[in-house]
């Protein structure tokens, strides 16, 4: 009878173990991996997949159990880092408990939005415009806290467009985070060719393919 007693609890106590379930780092990244998520910039719906090595943290919410242990819902807010913004998403995953695994058995991710834009650094790319296609280059050197940003735009010949001269200008604008929108405006001429005036640039946040995009213009930027 006293072995009797000892055993029955040590069985209890294997059985729970068996049925705790850590949330981790690795089994986050593992679990979301390659998934589509959804974001509004401007209005207008934008898709992309998720890389595990983009993840660049994330936040528990809840964790519960089932009645009987065998599942487990865990919701969360997920950080993704698409280099040119920081996006992040509220995630539902679900857990089932088979021969004393965890199995991951639903993902459902919620509507994304914008956590933080990257805009300061080099950004490089071509537009179009009366001289025909032309090489350009942003560089941001200042950004506000509330997305007001400061720097240079310059602007050359193309490969398939040589005779274009180079010039400069320094630009003020920056980002809307509720939209995704970025403007940029011509200020001051640094290198002026003749008969050349100031452009505006009013663009988009690309998350799909990392880029800056404008509506017209055909103004195109890659972040360095």
């Amino acid at each position: 009878m006293l072995t009797l007693g000892f055993v029955l609890p040590m069985m209890a106590l294997k059985v729970e173990a068996a049925t705790k379930f850590n949330v981790t780092n690795t089994n986050i990244k593992k679990a979301l991996n390659n998934y589509s998520i959804r974001i509004t910039i401007d209005q207008k719906e934008q898709r992309f997949v998720i890389r595990n090595k983009e993840i660049k943290k994330f936040s528990v919410n809840s964790k519960k159990y089932s009645n009987n242990r065998k599942q487990m819902t865990v919701k969360a807010t997920v950080y993704i880092d698409r280099k040119i913004a920081t996006v992040k998403s509220p995630v539902t995953m679900k857990y089932s408990l088979k021969r004393n695994k965890w199995k991951l058995s639903t993902v459902k991710f919620g509507r994304a939005s914008l956590s933080s834009v990257n805009l300061r650094g080099t950004w490089t790319g071509n537009y179009v415009a009366r001289q025909g296609e032309t090489r350009a280059r942003l560089a941001i050197n200042q950004v506000s806290k509330d997305g007001y940003a400061v720097g240079k735009f310059y602007f050359s010949a193309t490969p398939t467009n040589p005779k274009v001269p180079s010039g400069s200008y320094t630009i003020v604008g920056g980002y809307d985070k509720k939209t995704g929108k970025v403007t940029f405006a011509g200020d001051e001429w640094i290198t002026r060719p003749s008969g050349y005036d100031l452009l505006d640039f009013y663009c988009y946040l690309d998350l799909r393919n990392k880029k800056i995009k404008s509506y017209s213009n055909s103004l195109v930027l890659t972040k360095n």
